[in-house]
């Protein structure tokens, strides 16, 4: 028969069969034990999603983990997205580099060149940003978190402010894929949020310095 094990037990073993670690230094301190609660009849998965929404997307225990791998991949996805576009536009010397925010968009008040710089600039920025929320995530570091949140809020913001002014003064329908794109960014954001609040209540509940996912 296989026995389940935790990924920590396993990598103590590992230490300590291979590289002839103590007990000592084998311990981690994870954030799956930090939150003791008392056991709970588990709800099922679609009550789980109702209380999800009417509870106005509160931070609930039974989604954490959810909720923790989708910002650890999320995380990736954007790391690896902006590098790529950061190479691509390192690449191509010529050709129109346009600001990419939700859709694409002219600006007419700034040559091909501009535009090129504003990009690496602005990829190179990303880069760091979406770097630091998945060292936040992997190394269980909540105050890495600000960073990525404070631009994601002000760049919704703005991107809001378009869509809405588009739609009072031109009089533009608010599409399906308008509104999938600005409900995206709100759940990635409100997940990563959700995760730097239980990281917190981890570290304050535990009282340990450092703390791991595995």
């Amino acid at each position: 028969m296989f026995q389940l094990k935790q990924i920590k037990v396993i990598l103590c073993n590992f230490l300590r069969r291979v590289l002839r670690a103590s007990a000592i230094n084998c311990e981690f301190f994870s954030i799956w034990e930090c939150t003791p609660s008392p056991p709970k009849p588990k709800p099922s998965y679609p009550r789980m999603a109702v209380q999800y929404v009417t509870n106005k997307f509160s931070c609930s225990e039974e989604l954490f983990p959810f909720m923790f791998y989708f910002v650890l991949v999320i995380s990736m996805f954007g790391f690896l997205h902006n590098c790529i576009e950061f190479l691509r536009v390192l690449r191509e010397k010529n050709g129109v580099h346009l600001l990419r925010m939700w859709r694409p968009r002219r600006f007419v008040f700034f040559n091909e060149e501009q535009l090129r710089r504003f990009r690496i600039l602005g990829h190179l920025l990303m880069l760091l940003v979406w770097l630091m929320l998945l060292y936040a995530v992997v190394r269980v570091k909540p105050q890495l978190f600000t960073p990525w949140l404070t631009i994601s809020s002000i760049s919704m913001a703005i991107d809001g402010f378009f869509v809405v002014g588009e739609a009072i003064y031109q009089r533009r329908m608010i599409t399906l894929r308008t509104f999938l794109l600005v409900v995206c960014p709100v759940l990635n954001m409100h997940c990563a949020a959700c995760v730097k609040k239980k990281f917190v209540g981890a570290y304050a509940a535990s009282g340990e310095p450092s703390l791991t996912w595995w």
